[in-house]
């Protein structure tokens, strides 16, 4: 998808590739959690009216779909490895896939958390 995107249409965007990523891979979801508050409150309930709408209504599916629940709020500072990480894909032009193993750079930020 080419183009300019609201940062709500953004996280929006991130939380779905994130289930389908995790649906397509077999991944248990036990939870959701996001920096974007807006997404959150726009996901309880989805606004029919919203210019998204079909993209939340898909993502509320797929929360569903794999037993989820509610999507949370986390703050950033509680969640840096998901800032770090979507940090890196901004400055990337390839896509990476992690399945086995944790990136070399979020190693520091899981370290600083497990300390």
């Amino acid at each position: 998808m080419g183009g300019s995107f609201t940062p709500e249409v953004a996280e929006s965007l991130a939380l779905w590739h994130r289930l389908q990523f995790a649906r397509t891979n077999g991944f248990h979801v036990g939870e959701v959690e996001t920096d974007a508050q807006e997404v959150v409150h726009s996901l309880h309930p989805v606004s029919l009216m919203a210019l998204n709408a079909g993209l939340l209504q898909d993502t509320v599916a797929l929360l569903a779909e794999a037993g989820a629940g509610p999507c949370r709020h986390t703050p950033r500072s509680g969640n840096m490895a998901a800032h770090r990480l979507a940090h890196f894909a901004t400055a990337i032009p390839v896509s990476y896939n992690w399945v086995d193993c944790i990136p070399l750079f979020l190693l520091v930020v899981i370290a600083d958390y497990m300390a």
